[in-house]
């Protein structure tokens, strides 16, 4: 439903606006959210961060924009219709990411994909789509259709106001079988983003971010804002024999006063509130965070962030046991609360070059269990590089670790502890084809609910793509 809502209000924004985006005699447009109006070459000039620019840029902890490893040259297009299809082969040598009996697999997938990404005088929004169907060599009852529905919007409520909207919506089994380069957006900053670190046994994952920011410059350096972010994680259809996974909801608003001391330079405080709601209700966690921030536009396409404040949770349980004395069977329900008081802090660097692209960041929260455990304080790292090596050829590097303990004092259970590294090749062969090559090594340590897991998994795939000019 959230994704159906998103997309109506994307395509909603840009009809109201299209009356506004024509220019009247003697009179033309102006440049859109963050962006120089280049829309008659095809080009669009999309810098991270203003800096030079009166105009207050998005928060960068609670937006995603420094999170992607596209070059410059990938960030400037706008105006567009994108689409292609890719066909790929994947060798899992742990494919039901089992803890005991490991099974080696084959899979083959055809995924294509298409997205629409258009700028206006005061609105830029896109909405993409990729989906497909992953057929498996010896796990045939794993056969499945995967589908990923995404989208942004910036729109310029008026000359110093502005609304951002993201979603993404993803419909998979198990690990995601196709390897990501770094190039996506994430729809959420390190301060609202989902637990990404653990690793599930293979099940039917049904799961929704949703992010929406307000902004308001009501003076030359000072801007306030609001933003809420929404979170929702499904698990169905999980092998015999595995361990129980656990459906998450989380809600969190966020509250800020940033403050420009030069032009390159931001300080903000923000409020924000988390409400983590893990199972049926019967695990429920609420958190106040008081954050300073400070974030530095180094140069364009170049940002520094960091962080740091308390964090005060509350934790709420109920734990219902059954006696068993036949022939009767009782329940008892028995619930506890708790809370605590931790430390979050963090910071980011975000660089979109010509040639090289690089991201990190590094955080601590309360956040979710990734469908494992409840809630957790996560101490994560995390970063890729992307370079390219010459005209037809680029290589990229991601890795993630996490180290998450589960929360409150009754929590039980050692720290689970995970690792994830990937590294990839690609190659262009012609304007419209690509060839590429990815491997990648997954382990996460022995938990309560989950054994060791780990894996290798290789892919090779071939994508054909296109470009085409969009409203003109």
């Amino acid at each position: 439903m959230t994704r159906q809502i998103f997309a109506l209000a994307v395509f909603a924004a840009s009809v109201l606006c299209a009356g506004q985006d024509q220019p009247q005699a003697g009179q033309t447009n102006q440049p859109p959210v963050g962006q120089t109006d280049q829309s008659q070459t095809g080009t669009t000039e999309q810098p991270a961060a203003p800096v030079e620019d009166l105009r207050a840029p998005a928060p960068a902890l609670l937006g995603g924009d420094s999170g992607s490893l596209a070059f410059t040259s990938e960030l400037e297009r706008s105006n567009y219709i994108r689409g292609g299809i890719a066909v790929s082969a994947t060798y899992d040598d742990n494919a039901s990411n089992g803890t005991t009996d490991r099974i080696g697999d084959f899979s083959y997938s055809i995924l294509p994909n298409i997205q629409l990404d258009q700028t206006r005088s005061r609105l830029h929004w896109i909405l993409g789509y990729s989906g497909g169907f992953t057929a498996n060599q010896r796990l045939t009852s794993r056969n499945q259709g995967s589908h990923n529905l995404n989208g942004s919007l910036a729109y310029r409520l008026s000359p110093h106001m502005d609304l951002r909207l993201s979603d993404s919506f993803l419909d998979t089994t198990g690990l995601l079988q196709q390897f990501q380069n770094g190039i996506g957006t994430p729809v959420a900053g390190p301060v609202n983003q989902p637990n990404p670190t653990l690793i599930t046994p293979l099940a039917k994952n049904l799961n929704n971010t949703a992010n929406v920011d307000w902004s308001y410059q009501f003076s030359r350096d000072n801007v306030i804002g609001a933003g809420g972010t929404f979170y929702d994680a499904h698990f169905h259809d999980l092998p015999a024999g595995a361990a129980p996974l656990l459906d998450t909801e989380t809600r969190s608003a966020d509250f800020y006063l940033n403050h420009r001391f030069t032009a390159r330079n931001w300080t903000g405080i923000t409020y924000r509130f988390q409400r983590l709601t893990v199972g049926s209700g019967a695990n429920l966690t609420d958190t106040h965070s008081l954050l300073l921030s400070h974030t530095i536009y180094l140069r364009e396409h170049m940002t520094l962030s960091f962080y740091a404040g308390p964090e005060y949770s509350e934790i709420n349980s109920v734990t219902v046991t059954a006696n068993i004395t036949p022939p009767v069977i009782s329940f008892a329900t028995v619930s506890s609360f708790d809370h605590q008081t931790s430390i979050s802090g963090g910071g980011t660097f975000g660089w979109q070059g010509r040639l090289t692209s690089i991201r990190l960041e590094a955080s601590r929260k309360v956040s979710d269990g990734g469908g494992v455990v409840g809630a957790v304080v996560l101490n994560s790292v995390e970063g890729g590089i992307r370079r390219q090596l010459t005209q037809t050829t680029a290589v990229n590097l991601n890795a993630l670790y996490g180290h998450n303990r589960e929360l409150g004092s009754a929590a039980g259970g050692a720290p689970l502890t995970s690792a994830t590294g990937t590294v990839g090749l690609e190659q262009r062969m012609g304007a419209s084809l690509m060839l590429r090559l990815d491997y990648g090594r997954d382990y996460q340590t022995q938990s309560t609910n989950v054994g060791s897991i780990n894996h290798n998994r290789g892919t090779v795939s071939v994508a054909y793509s296109f470009t085409r000019p969009m409203g003109r």
